[in-house]
């Protein structure tokens, strides 16, 4: 099985017009779980797919997360939680 650096390696030899449409790929997943994620809820925040983009300016607490079921976190192989306050994957991976 791939792991997420592998992956991440894959996504960097992309076009970036073939980045570009993956991540609104990913988006269009995304706006399933991050818009009923209970950290998300009633922030007002309305960007996503902070595994990829990194943290909210506007979501400051965590109430709970939804990323471990996303197809996003499941697709790219990522392991991480809370991306909306703690970085994207690429973020988190670098504090490892």
């Amino acid at each position: 099985m791939e792991t997420y650096e592998q992956i991440l390696e894959q996504m960097q030899k992309l076009s970036e017009g073939e980045r570009k449409q993956k991540m609104e790929e990913m988006t269009k997943i995304c706006r399933d779980y991050c818009g009923k994620c209970p950290s998300y809820e009633g922030t007002g925040e309305t960007r996503l797919l902070f595994c990829g983009t990194g943290k909210s300016e506007i979501i400051k607490r965590e109430r709970g997360c939804l990323c471990s079921e996303c197809p996003v976190q499941e697709m790219m192989h990522m392991r991480w939680i809370f991306y909306c306050t703690r970085g994207s994957a690429k973020e988190q991976l670098a504090k490892e």
